[in-house]
C-alpha cells in the first residue's frame, strides 16, 4: 500500500468497534491519517470485555483468514504477529450438539469427518444429504463475496444473483430438505444465533455453516503451554496495532478536525425508507454470562463448544481450561433481546437486502455489524475491508484490493 499517493489525507473513523479498529489500521497502513472517534465507548464495542463485563466473543475463531488478511495488510503477518506474543491457532475441538430427545451428535469442522459423524448418528442417506445441501450452500457464499461482501452491493439483484443467494428460500425451507429433524434443527438454530426471531430467517444464513466446513474452527492457544486462551486476546492485538500505526483515538468529537477527507461511521445503523419508515429492526442478542467452575476430571483439550437446541432457542456454551478452574462463555438465545449493537436481525431476505449501502446518502462510508456481510466478527473484519478499498480508491485513484491485478502506484 502506498504512503505517498495519500499524503495529506485525512480520514476520520466513527466508532470503537470491530468493524472501526479494523478499518482504522488498514487505512493508516495505507498512508492516511486516521482518526478514531470512540465517543468513549471501549475499544472493541459490545466485543470487548473486562471489569466485570463477560468477553462475548465467541471462543472458536471462524473465517480465519478475515483476522490473517488484517493483520498482514496493517503491518506483520498474521503468524509472526501470534508468534511474538507466544500464540497459536489450533483447530477447534468438535462441537457437540445437544438435542431435547437426548439424541446428540458431535460435529467436527472437517468435511470427511463431518460426514462420518452425522453418518454415525442419522444414518448415510442423511449425511448425504446433509453434505450435498452444505456444497450448495457454499455456492451461496461465493456469490454473497460478490454482492456486499467483497464488492459493493449494487443497487439492484438480477433474477440470476437472486436465484444464486436463495432469495426465494427460507432457512426452514432448507432445512426441511434434510428429511432428519435433528439436523433440520441445527439449520434452523442458526437464525437466532445470528439474530434473527425464527426459522423465516433467509436461506442465506446456511453460509455460516458451508464457512465452517471449508474453512475450520479454530482455538487460540498459547505456544509455550499448548493451553488454550480467550479470544479476546485477538482483540488486544488490534488494539495495540492502533498504536503501531499511529491511529490518533480520540474520546470527544470536539477533537476532530471539521473538514476531513473522508469519513467513515463502524456504528451499527438501522436503515430507513420511504417516508423515514425503519426497514429494517434490531438483532435479537443473546443473554451472556460468564462462569468459572471447577474441573471435572481432566481438563478438555482446547475450548469446548456445545450448543443445546431448545424450543426456545439455542444455549451456546464454550469452556476453557483456565489454572484450577473451567471458564465458561455462555450464549443463551432463549432470553435474548433487540440490541443495535449487535447488528440487524436477518428476519427475511427483503430485511438483508434493506441493509444499509456502503455509502450513506450523507457521503459518510459504512462498515458495521449492520452490514450485508452480517454481525459476527469476521464479518465485521470483511466489511471494514471493503470500505478502506473504496475510500483508498475514491481519494487517491488507486485499488488496493488484492484482487487488483492492474498496475499500482510505487510503493514507499
Amino acid at each position: 500500500m502506498t504512503g505517498r499517493a495519500a499524503a495529506g489525507t485525512t480520514v476520520v473513523v466513527h466508532g470503537a468497534t470491530l468493524a472501526g479498529i479494523a478499518a482504522a489500521i488498514r487505512l493508516a497502513k495505507a498512508g492516511h491519517r486516521v482518526l478514531l472517534d470512540t465517543a468513549g465507548e471501549p475499544l472493541g464495542g459490545h466485543w470487548a470485555g473486562g471489569d466485570g463485563v463477560p468477553d462475548s466473543l465467541p471462543q472458536t475463531v471462524a473465517l480465519r483468514a478475515a483476522w490473517m488478511d488484517l493483520l498482514r495488510k496493517s503491518g506483520r503477518a498474521f503468524d509472526v504477529e501470534l508468534a511474538r506474543h507466544h500464540l497459536t491457532l489450533a483447530p477447534a475441538p468438535p462441537t457437540e450438539h445437544l438435542f431435547p430427545d437426548g439424541r446428540r451428535l458431535l460435529l467436527p469442522a472437517e468435511r470427511g469427518a463431518q460426514f462420518h459423524a452425522v453418518a454415525d448418528a442419522f444414518g448415510e442417506p442423511a449425511a448425504e444429504r446433509w453434505s450435498t445441501l452444505l456444497d450448495e450452500a457454499g455456492e451461496v457464499w461465493l456469490a454473497l463475496r460478490r454482492l456486499g461482501v467483497e464488492r459493493p452491493r449494487p443497487p439492484a439483484l438480477t433474477r440470476d444473483e437472486r436465484r444464486a443467494v436463495w432469495a426465494r428460500h427460507s432457512l426452514e425451507q432448507i432445512a426441511a430438505r434434510l428429511r432428519e429433524p435433528h439436523l433440520a434443527r441445527v439449520v434452523t438454530s442458526l437464525a437466532p444465533i445470528s439474530g434473527a426471531p425464527d426459522g423465516s430467517a433467509p436461506a442465506l444464513l446456511l453460509t455460516r455453516a458451508a464457512i465452517d466446513r471449508q474453512f475450520g474452527r479454530w482455538n487460540l492457544i498459547d505456544a509455550d503451554t499448548g493451553h488454550p486462551q480467550p479470544a479476546s486476546r485477538l482483540m488486544d492485538l488490534l488494539v495495540e496495532r492502533l498504536a503501531l500505526r499511529r491511529v490518533e483515538v480520540h474520546d470527544t468529537p470536539a477533537a476532530l478536525p471539521g473538514h476531513p477527507d473522508a469519513e467513515l461511521d463502524a456504528r451499527p445503523v438501522r436503515p430507513t425508507g420511504w417516508l423515514g419508515r425503519r426497514t429494517a429492526t434490531p438483532a435479537l442478542a443473546p443473554a451472556v454470562s460468564r462462569d468459572a467452575l471447577p474441573h471435572e476430571g481432566a481438563p478438555p483439550p482446547g475450548i469446548a463448544c456445545t450448543v443445546e437446541h431448545h424450543d426456545a432457542g439455542p444455549v451456546v456454551r464454550w469452556r476453557r481450561p483456565a489454572g484450577e478452574v473451567v471458564e465458561v462463555i455462555e450464549h443463551d438465545h432463549r432470553s435474548a433481546t433487540p440490541r443495535s449493537e449487535w447488528g440487524l436481525a436477518p428476519a427475511s431476505w427483503r430485511s438483508w437486502l434493506a441493509r444499509p449501502p456502503l455509502r450513506g446518502p450523507d457521503g459518510r462510508w459504512r462498515a458495521s455489524a449492520s452490514s450485508p456481510a452480517g454481525n459476527e466478527p469476521w464479518a465485521e473484519l470483511l466489511s471494514a475491508a471493503l470500505a478502506v478499498y473504496e475510500i483508498h480508491e475514491s481519494l487517491t485513484g488507486e485499488d488496493i484490493r488484492p484482487t487488483n491485478r492492474g498496475p499500482r502506484a510505487p510503493r514507499s
